[in-house]
């Protein structure tokens, strides 16, 4: 959500006028299918944000981040970002995976 605030287009014109670039098709993600370049990548190597989650927390590769953009407009948007992980015995017994959700408003 951090690189979110800061990823914006700054206008250093005589007219400031500064957008977002927190749009659908930068951020996006239902949790399947390939992320948009911003979030990083999941293999071969995995990079960038969604790198981090996948190889830090246990299980994540299973139920994979879901990143949902709504609202979205030239000054921001509406940001859902959920994580999902889950311990080896926990995926034995058949529990399912942890979750965490956060919910936020960026504006520019």
């Amino acid at each position: 959500m951090a690189q979110m605030w800061i990823d914006q287009n700054i206008s250093t014109g005589a007219v400031q006028v500064n957008t977002s670039n927190v749009n659908v098709a930068n951020y996006n993600y239902p949790g399947s299918g390939s992320p948009p370049a911003r979030l990083g990548t999941i293999s071969p190597t995995p990079t960038g944000w969604i790198g981090r989650v996948t190889t830090k927390l246990p299980g994540a590769t299973t139920v994979l981040p879901k990143v949902t953009i709504t609202n979205a407009t030239s000054s921001g948007a509406t940001v859902q970002i959920q994580i999902f992980w889950q311990l080896p015995e926990e995926a034995t017994l058949g529990l399912p995976p942890h979750s965490h959700t956060v919910i936020a408003s960026i504006q520019v």
